[in-house]
């Protein structure tokens, strides 16, 4: 059996075979000092050394790593940290599914959920850290430069607006965007124009759970798994989503701040639309 390395002993991550880190992994997901996720989460995230952590499971694919890697390379660490990749292998688990292995920088601190389970209540809420947030996601809107909407290396785009959480097709201009919205909005007697809109680079899971403040105060950035170019105010319903799923104000606040820089202004009834969305494919999903 392979001997798990000490964690204090620097690893280059690709002398590791990919044998050794599924048994790594295997190992570690059920030590409680060594597992970075929560035990309840079928995605585990484990750390493999004071470098190194490794995320597995079968929603972790290569379009997360590609998206997480070109949003480490594209913005200032001093703006916003994000977990550098280093490699990326999947193992079938079954004759349906496989477990996407991304192997990648480990970053120390906490998230800003985590702190306020620590009974640090609404830490989001200290004086800065909304402006900081909303100065970072500035930063990330303005990587554009693209047609395709979906995750930066093409494939299916995969988050809370499509059924089975997968969009189940590749969008190849906003016009196939556009008409998978009308297909779903034309159930509740609407439909969207997305004419004009830009692509950016939005992360779509914006949640205190994925803002870590490592422990030099840098804000970071981490679950890049939804992640794409799409219209920004796809990223600003995802704020409200995972707010109302929580019951936590972070998004409303965050919105606030976000929306007085936003041009063209933000309309109610755009938001409205992705929530209905949502709806018609959790009413398709059961």
């Amino acid at each position: 059996m392979l001997q798990p390395p000490k964690s204090t002993l620097v690893i280059d991550p690709h002398s590791l075979t990919d044998d050794e880190i599924v048994e790594l992994c295997q190992v570690y997901k059920s030590d409680r000092s060594r597992l970075l996720s929560p035990k309840e989460c079928g995605t585990k995230v484990v750390a493999l050394t004071d470098d190194l952590a490794v995320k597995f499971g079968v929603s972790v694919r290569l379009e997360e790593a590609r998206t997480q890697q070109f949003a480490h390379e594209s913005i200032s660490r001093t703006v916003l940290r994000i977990p550098k990749v280093y490699r990326f292998f999947s193992r079938p688990e079954s004759r349906w599914n496989s477990i996407g292995y991304l192997v990648m920088e480990k970053i120390d601190g906490l998230t800003l959920q985590q702190q306020d389970d620590d009974g640090n209540n609404n830490k989001w809420d200290e004086p800065g850290i909304i402006s900081r947030i909303a100065a970072a996601l500035d930063a990330l809107h303005s990587i554009s430069g693209t047609t395709r909407p979906g995750p930066v290396s093409g494939g299916l785009a995969y988050g809370y607006l499509y059924a089975e959480k997968s969009s189940e097709t590749e969008f190849h201009n906003i016009n196939d965007l556009e008409s998978y919205l009308n297909d779903r909005l034309a159930l509740f007697g609407r439909s969207v124009s997305l004419a004009g809109q830009e692509l950016c680079l939005c992360h779509m899971d914006v949640a205190p759970r994925n803002f870590m403040i490592d422990t030099n105060g840098q804000l970071c950035l981490i679950d890049w798994a939804a992640a794409g170019f799409y219209p920004r105010y796809f990223e600003l319903w995802s704020m409200l989503f995972a707010s109302y799923c929580s019951s936590c104000q972070f998004g409303p606040a965050l919105l606030q701040s976000l929306k007085m820089t936003t041009t063209p202004a933000v309309e109610d009834t755009e938001l409205e639309n992705l929530t209905m969305v949502y709806r018609f494919n959790m009413r398709c999903a059961t």
